[in-house]
């Protein structure tokens, strides 16, 4: 029989299975002490990908760099080197937005109509 919180949560069905996905994570983070192998991975992928989108208005994929966060991810990679590569792209990262000719803020009506419009098209494709 399944044990239910007093708040009606279902250990077996709902908490446990959140646990064992989360709780390999933390696991593998404390067994190597303490680094988040992936999380600095994504670190580096995310700030590398907002670099060349502020400098040359798009994303190239696959990565270039794809073999060296892959590394970074299965923990080859020392947590010195990672951190003073997620430092320098931070770095980089706030020289390209003072350099950037993007706005201040964005145009929300802009960004809404593009969804409202993508979704739309979407649904109406899917329907025929």
């Amino acid at each position: 029989m399944p044990v239910t919180t007093s708040f009606g949560y279902c250990v077996d069905s709902t908490l446990l299975p959140l646990y064992k996905r989360y709780g390999r994570r933390s696991q593998a983070a404390a067994e190597a002490n303490g680094a988040d192998y992936k999380a600095m991975m994504h670190a580096l992928r995310i700030s590398g990908e907002a670099i060349e989108l502020i400098e040359t208005g798009h994303i190239t994929i696959p990565l270039k760099e794809t073999e060296y966060l892959i590394r970074v991810r299965k923990g080859e990679v020392s947590t010195d080197e990672i951190s003073n590569g997620i430092d320098s792209r931070l770095l980089a990262l706030e020289a390209a937005v003072e350099k950037s000719s993007l706005p201040e803020e964005i145009d929300r009506k802009i960004v809404e109509d593009f969804v409202f419009d993508t979704y739309r098209d979407h649904l109406l494709k899917n329907l025929r």
